[in-house]
């Protein structure tokens, strides 16, 4: 009962997950010779809706030969002549390929049915990005504790008051760099920028965790990103790592041409004025790289 109940309700969440279960071309081909059946079922086409008949035509709802009769456009294996024009009708004006009898054609570098996603962050591979966070959160709650265990000798006071002006201020001012902007607002952008950018790319990636190794294993006959809605997903994802290089390019921007006072460092103790500066560009070129 409680599995009937889950999948009806990402079903009326995520419509989306729902797949086309009369395409004949599948289910003929899958008798025939299933391998490119199954390695289109983990391409990007499949996710955003694109099936057989939209590259090669045909009637995909008549379960015989006349499906592919010529009335539905039907082409089978587009040649290599034919292939960036076939690509070209969704992804760019034949135009702007250059195209020789030596040139690749398009599916000898993105396959025609294991066909990947690019974008400007590739969502499906970022498996260090997964590491560095979670190295980073492990850090972050390991100060948060200490410091924790040095608050916690202090007075006490009641719960409620606790809340409402400590915890929630807290992360009020976490989620806005209130403290920040109120002393610099150009690095209170920047601030923000990386800090939200990072933040939806994370959760980005644990949706694309959830649906690759949770979803798809307990329910392998639906998917969670899926059409509409993974073309809305990938593009806010793509939209985060975006805020996340402006947000970066603005603190090179600071530290290379404006140079405020407060970054002119000084001597301190046995700590070099070169080893700081070192540092500090070794940390911003790591965050880009990341």
């Amino acid at each position: 009962m409680i599995k009937k109940i889950f999948i009806l309700s990402l079903v009326l969440i995520f419509p989306s997950i729902l797949k086309a279960q009369n395409n004949t071309c599948l289910t003929c081909h899958l008798g025939v010779d299933a391998t490119p059946v199954l390695a289109f079922q983990k391409s990007i086409h499949k996710k955003a809706g694109v099936y057989c008949q939209d590259c090669h035509g045909g009637n995909p709802e008549i379960n015989d030969e006349t499906s592919m009769d010529e009335q539905f456009g039907f082409i089978g294996v587009p040649e290599k002549d034919d292939l960036i024009i076939t690509c070209g009708k969704c992804h760019a004006k034949t135009g702007k390929f250059v195209f020789t009898e030596s040139s690749p054609n398009c599916i000898e570098c993105h396959s025609a049915h294991f066909t990947k996603r690019a974008g400007i962050f590739m969502v499906g591979g970022s498996i260090y990005f997964i590491a560095f966070t979670i190295i980073s959160l492990a850090a972050f709650f390991t100060g948060f504790f200490i410091k924790y265990a040095k608050y916690k000798k202090g007075r006490k006071i009641e719960i409620k008051t606790l809340f409402k002006k400590g915890v929630f201020k807290a992360i009020k001012e976490t989620l806005t760099n209130a403290s920040i902007f109120s002393n610099d607002t150009y690095a209170g952008i920047f601030h923000l920028l990386i800090f939200w950018g990072f933040l939806l790319l994370f959760i980005g990636n644990l949706i694309v965790w959830f649906d690759k190794l949770l979803f798809q294993y307990f329910f392998p006959n639906a998917q969670f990103l899926y059409n509409w809605f993974y073309r809305v997903f990938s593009y806010f994802t793509d939209l985060a790592a975006l805020i996340v290089i402006v947000g970066i390019i603005l603190v090179i921007i600071r530290r290379a041409f404006i140079k405020p006072k407060r970054l002119n460092y000084k001597i301190i103790g046995n700590l070099s004025l070169t080893k700081l500066l070192v540092e500090d560009w070794l940390f911003v070129i790591f965050i880009f790289i990341l």
